[in-house]
């Protein structure tokens, strides 16, 4: 059974994503554990999870669902059903948002596909992240561990995030220094009122050269 549900805002009513009962959740890990949800559902925006999460609080409010957040499942190994809320990040889109003399500043949604970012870069010969290409999972999860290969890391090409205050439902900019970022390790990752990462500003060198690997 889907719920439907409505959410009014500044005297509009818009619908939310439907809100689904057992759903399944093998095609959402990659490991392809047949697990499933009590309940599931989507956000494409900021609105959405905010309606969402007005159903359900986060852990921790008395007689309310476990929750979780789900990115591309490259990350997590269920060891049996899920008996709370799973909302997908399906925030999209890419965009080059400004250009000074040594970078381009690229903003992305936490629900874009790394490898499919840094392919973005490439065809549009934006220098920096290329190593890091064929790394599982989306956007949004890059600077939570502050992934790297090769060399490179992503401290190396951050500019800012913009991430959701559970408690506060209010979204906070952090720039690389106040992230923190160590070995596969960064602040917003274990401060727990910071629990969703909507955009992720990185800057990318303008290529000058082309490179051919043999």
């Amino acid at each position: 059974m889907n719920l439907v549900i409505f959410k009014f805002s500044n005297f509009q009513i818009f619908k939310l994503p439907p809100v689904k009962e057992n759903f399944p959740l093998k095609t959402y890990n990659t490991f392809g554990i047949s697990a499933t949800a009590r309940y599931f559902s989507s956000f494409a925006s900021i609105e959405e999870l905010d309606g969402l999460l007005s159903i359900n609080q986060p852990t921790g409010t008395p007689g309310k669902l476990p929750l979780l957040i789900l990115g591309g499942g490259s990350n997590i190994l269920f060891t049996g059903n899920f008996d709370g809320l799973v909302l997908k990040n399906n925030i999209l889109g890419i965009e080059k948002v400004r250009e000074d003399a040594d970078h381009i500043y690229v903003k992305a949604g936490a629900g874009v596909n790394w490898h499919q970012l840094v392919v973005y870069c490439i065809e549009n010969n934006l220098a920096g992240v290329e190593n890091l290409s064929l790394i599982p999972g989306n956007t949004g999860a890059s600077p939570m561990q502050n992934i790297g290969a090769y060399g490179v890391e992503i401290k190396d090409v951050f500019f800012e995030l913009e991430a959701f205050h559970v408690y506060e439902k209010t979204t906070v900019t952090f720039n690389l220094y106040e992230c923190e970022f160590g070995y596969l390790f960064q602040f917003i990752s274990h401060a727990g009122y910071y629990k969703f990462v909507f955009v992720f500003t990185f800057k990318n060198a303008v290529a000058v050269a082309k490179f051919t690997f043999c």
